[in-house]
């Protein structure tokens, strides 16, 4: 009997101690061709063992990056064309990741530690006249919850998205 409980408590303690802490993938140099830090995004996303960066879009005024780590979403980071006059306050409705963040002082952005939303302010791209550019980040990652980083992503994703063919 103590032979068997013995066997069970160090099979639960190897599986515990594998990695579960570690991130075994390296942390993408961009998200979806928008160049971000990688030292900031690491501290948004989970460990794991494999990371895929997948773009999608959904509508011609719509566009997403999702990372997965293990198979699971663990961020998204999107553009999205919203008409002018949709103030952050509306179109921070769609992104369930920045409940109860807090706005800056301009109204041009809000952020939590989960989620953050930025009006980008420089890009007037041609056939989108009347509707404006924003970006957004979302972290679905389990215990991830860092505003400094948010914050931080936000500003690198969105200052990319401004020098890119988005709004050139």
């Amino acid at each position: 009997m103590k032979i068997a409980t013995a066997c069970v408590l160090v099979g639960i303690l190897v599986g515990c101690s594998t990695g579960s802490d570690e991130r075994e993938y390296a942390t993408p140099k961009a998200l979806c061709g928008v160049p971000v830090e990688t030292g900031v995004l690491s501290k948004l996303l989970p460990p794991g063992e494999k990371i895929a960066v997948q773009e999608r879009n959904p509508t011609p005024h719509r566009k997403r990056c999702q990372v997965n780590v293990d198979g699971r979403v663990a961020l998204i980071a999107s553009q999205e064309w919203w008409e002018d006059g949709d103030g952050i306050d509306i179109v921070a409705d769609a992104f369930p990741q920045v409940k109860s963040a807090q706005l800056t002082d301009d109204s041009t952005s809000l952020h939590t530690g989960t989620g953050a939303l930025r009006k980008v302010e420089a890009c007037d791209k041609a056939g989108y006249s009347g509707y404006t550019l924003f970006t957004a980040i979302q972290v679905y990652a389990d215990g991830v919850d860092d505003s400094v980083a948010v914050r931080k992503l936000i500003g690198d994703y969105t200052t990319g998205v401004e020098t890119s063919a988005t709004c050139r």
